[in-house]
């Protein structure tokens, strides 16, 4: 909910303040015409009054029921008084009712009013319950995301220098052609490497980083092991193979004695 939104809510909350106020003072206007007319019955000698009558006319709204109980109190005033022109009782009973109708239809007005303000905040609630909930999922879809993304394998010393001399040979213009056949010739004995990260591991005798571990098994192997080859293939398929290799945590890898 913003500013103005709330600011609206609460002028409305003053509006139906301000609007029971005025029927407050509609029922002390009544009250009061009512104590004017009992004081005029006093000044005319009229002491008692029908107790039944009395507390039906203000303990009930229902129109039957206020004619009823005018009826009842206007017999009673007939026997002291003499009995009062049809025209008279008729404009008692009519007021009366008006009364009642008009105040009727305030208080449904009234419960309207504060029914639909609210029905409106509870839709603006709900529909920041819902706004927030969608970030909540839409953030921890992103942290999990980032948590799986695993980083790439820094390269190696000599991928690096190849790769610097390739870009420098690219700005000179010069053409280097391609050594397929160079490459081909130094295929690896995968038993041997194999073997020779077993050897590196066991001489460190605790946790390798990848990179260090593919440093020192080419140096110890004699040729420049290719990254993706080691971490995707060959340390992949000897740690099936050999349990003590194991892996602590990520990017490290032990063999266990």
């Amino acid at each position: 909910m913003n500013i103005t939104q709330e600011k609206e809510y609460l002028y409305g909350m003053m509006k139906d303040m301000i609007e029971e106020k005025r029927q407050m003072t509609d029922m002390i206007h009544g009250v009061k015409k009512r104590l004017d007319h009992l004081h005029n019955l006093e000044l005319r000698g009229i002491e008692e009054l029908s107790t039944e009558g009395y507390i039906d006319l203000y303990n009930r709204y229902s129109r039957t029921t206020a004619t009823n109980n005018i009826e009842r109190e206007t017999n009673f005033m007939l026997e002291k008084m003499g009995t009062p022109s049809m025209a008279t009782q008729q404009h008692v009973s009519r007021e009366q009712s008006v009364a009642q109708e008009e105040f009727a239809e305030k208080v449904k007005k009234h419960n309207e009013e504060r029914l639909k303000s609210i029905k409106q905040a509870q839709l603006i609630a709900e529909e920041d319950a819902r706004r927030v909930a969608k970030n909540i999922e839409n953030s921890s879809k992103r942290t999990i995301e980032e948590i799986n993304r695993e980083p790439e394998e820094p390269k190696t010393k000599g991928e690096m220098i190849v790769e610097g001399m390739k870009k420098q040979d690219h700005l000179s213009g010069k053409k280097v052609a391609p050594e397929p056949e160079k490459e081909k010739s130094k295929r690896l004995n995968i038993p041997k490497v194999e073997e020779t990260i077993i050897k590196v591991l066991k001489e460190a005798g605790r946790p390798m980083q990848l990179k260090e571990l593919i440093d020192k098994t080419s140096e110890s192997y004699g040729q420049e092991i290719n990254t993706k080859n080691f971490s995707n293939n060959i340390i992949t398929r000897l740690a099936k193979k050999d349990k003590k290799l194991t892996k602590p945590s990520f990017g490290f890898y032990q063999y266990m004695m």
